[in-house]
């Protein structure tokens, strides 16, 4: 589990499951706009994630599984405030980890707003 209510300011320095929000699929600001910490942000983003054929090794075909969480309402001016059952737009951006010693690239930093908003429904 990463992020959540004890990432200080919205910034999570762990795993950057930061408290961010987005007008447009491609732009994305930190919570409080910029990554400082942000003593008003409300960060309860929480969130796991894991790969379908991990104990399989490196480079085994699977499939990624992104789960998050966060209270439908949260009282921060700069967070969407949800409603069970409604839908909301989102984007989601993760760094390849199969990329090699070298480090991330910006090629390696996957996003899905290559192909626009995800529509999910509420719970």
């Amino acid at each position: 589990m990463s992020g959540g209510a004890g990432a200080a300011g919205g910034d999570d320095p762990a795993c950057n499951l930061d408290d961010e929000y987005s007008t447009t699929p491609e732009a994305r600001e930190d919570d409080g706009g910029g990554d400082i910490v942000n003593d008003a942000a409300e960060n309860s983003l929480s969130g796991v994630w894991e790969h379908s054929a991990r104990a399989s090794g490196a480079g085994a075909d699977g499939t990624w599984i992104f789960e998050f969480s966060r209270p439908l309402q949260t009282g921060d001016p700069q967070d969407a405030q949800f409603a069970s059952g409604s839908t909301a737009h989102v984007a989601l951006a993760y760094f390849d980890p199969t990329e090699g010693p070298e480090g991330w690239s910006d090629a390696g930093h996957l996003q899905s707003a290559y192909n626009g908003w995800i529509e999910v429904t509420l719970e």
